[in-house]
């Protein structure tokens, strides 16, 4: 074996959470067949012991001098990013890779700490005042559920109607020589809820003409042709946040001075409207601008 690069990595390898040593990431080339291919060694810088961490044929060793265990592709009920979850106790998920590889060999996760927090400045400074999963000894990387964070500690607050929820993971793995990884925090991510009860509803139906003389929404009256719906109001400041919940009898498109407000059509999905009546979230913050606008809808 030709070591051909050599980086030092602290606390890499994380063999307990008092273990303060520094370890080193060794990358080998060899030749198999005529191919060439890497291989990559953690090596105590206490014991000098190298264990085998990773292995890649067909590369060379430029491309894994900086690949490092990574958290991506974090989830909230299947979706990234998603606006308006009216589940209470939503579930989370994420998948763990090496910088720069799309899947990992020999390596599985052991164990996982999940944050969650109720504004970006409280999670960069890794304070999850929503909930804190503490180190949880768990292979799992899907369907973990928000009030399953709390484990034994009791430490995670009741989601609310509107609320916006700030996180982040970072993960233990094992390879297949025993040795631990400990990865560094994910990228954050952020789901917001929607409105959870019917309390939180404070609109009224509009759009039904009252020549129709009918409020059942399943009588063929109601179906009009495409109604156009327009107010102005004016702002005196900048908006800050602003979320629109649609609700309707059929589809609509919303718009916001001017131009939709998202590029998903046929919303909402069909349903039965005498038993059950979907609504859709929209984040239209940026759309907004101080003085005059317009909202508009066609249904």
């Amino acid at each position: 074996m030709n070591f051909i690069a050599t980086l030092l990595v602290t606390n890499l390898l994380n063999f307990s959470p008092t273990d303060t040593n520094q370890y080193q990431l060794l990358v080998g080339s060899y030749t198999k067949k005529g191919n060439p291919g890497i291989e990559v060694y953690s090596v105590n810088a206490v014991t000098g012991k190298p264990s085998l961490l990773y292995t890649k044929e067909n590369a060379n060793a430029s491309q894994v001098k900086n690949e490092t265990l990574l958290v991506t592709n974090l989830r909230c009920e299947y979706l990234f990013n998603p606006i308006g979850i009216d589940i209470i106790n939503p579930r989370l998920g994420w998948n763990i890779k090496l910088s720069g590889e799309k899947e990992l060999k020999g390596i599985r996760q052991t164990a996982y700490q999940i944050l969650v927090a109720s504004s970006k400045k409280l999670l960069e400074d890794n304070i999850g005042d929503l909930a804190d999963s503490k180190k949880v000894f768990s292979d799992k990387q899907t369907h973990i559920a928000y009030e399953d964070l709390a484990g034994d500690l009791n430490n995670v607050k009741p989601l609310k109607s509107e609320m916006r929820c700030f996180w982040k993971v970072r993960v233990w793995t094992v390879s297949n020589t025993g040795n631990e990884n400990a990865s560094e925090w994910s990228e954050p991510s952020m789901w917001s809820m929607g409105l959870l009860s019917q309390q939180d509803w404070q609109a009224k139906w509009i759009g039904l003409e009252d020549s129709t003389k009918t409020t059942d929404p399943n009588d063929e009256n109601r179906r009009l042709p495409a109604p156009m719906l327009r107010r102005e109001f004016n702002l005196q400041k900048k908006a800050i946040r602003a979320t629109a919940y649609v609700g309707g009898l059929g589809f609509f498109d919303l718009y916001i001075n001017g131009k939709l407000s998202s590029d998903n059509l046929m919303n909402p999905a069909l349903t039965g409207y005498d038993k059950r009546i979907l609504y859709v979230t929209f984040d239209v913050t940026s759309q907004l601008k101080n003085g005059d606008n317009a909202i508009g809808i066609i249904l």
